[in-house]
């Protein structure tokens, strides 16, 4: 079988194509930790932030990417590797029930999560003003409903970007 030099052209622009689409600038002064799953590269913030919004905009302004939003229990597994045990870590991820207690939703698609983990006891929305989501590294079951600003709490990052 031989390949024409059409075929070797295709390929070579598609290869380009695929290489310009992948490009993600990241400063790795201000992130803890990254890693690839899928098709995606996952970062978390060195700076704190202390609200969803923050982490929103600092996860736009560093990788061009969005809050974490959990799709699998493999995805999960992949993201409780990433916030190490014992460090200490808790993250801001995508996640609201802000419109309706108990029905979580992306902030970003609006579709329902229904990947959870929760840590004992929770989702408890302590007085009322629990609405987002943090995956705490320290905890077994790893997730908590927190208020979604949060200025005594000292919190990551989780983001995502999509590559191809």
């Amino acid at each position: 079988m031989t390949i024409s030099a059409f075929q070797c052209l295709l390929f070579a622009a598609l290869c380009v194509l695929v290489a310009s689409d992948i490009k993600v600038i990241l400063d790795n002064a201000k992130v803890i930790a990254k890693g690839t799953f899928s098709n995606k590269l996952y970062y978390i913030s060195k700076p704190p932030v202390a609200s969803f919004a923050q982490a929103k905009n600092w996860c736009a302004a560093n990788g061009a990417g969005y809050p974490v939003e959990i799709e699998s229990l493999e995805e999960f597994a992949f993201l409780e590797s990433l916030v190490k045990p014992n460090s200490g870590l808790r993250v801001f991820i995508a996640g609201t029930d802000a419109n309706k207690d108990g029905t979580w939703v992306s902030q970003r698609t609006g579709a329902q999560l229904n990947v959870f983990d929760w840590s004992f006891g929770e989702p408890n929305n302590n007085e009322r003003q629990e609405d987002c989501l943090e995956l705490i590294a320290d905890r077994a079951g790893r997730l908590n409903d927190i208020p979604c600003n949060n200025p005594n709490g000292v919190f990551s990052a989780l983001c995502e970007k999509e590559l191809f």
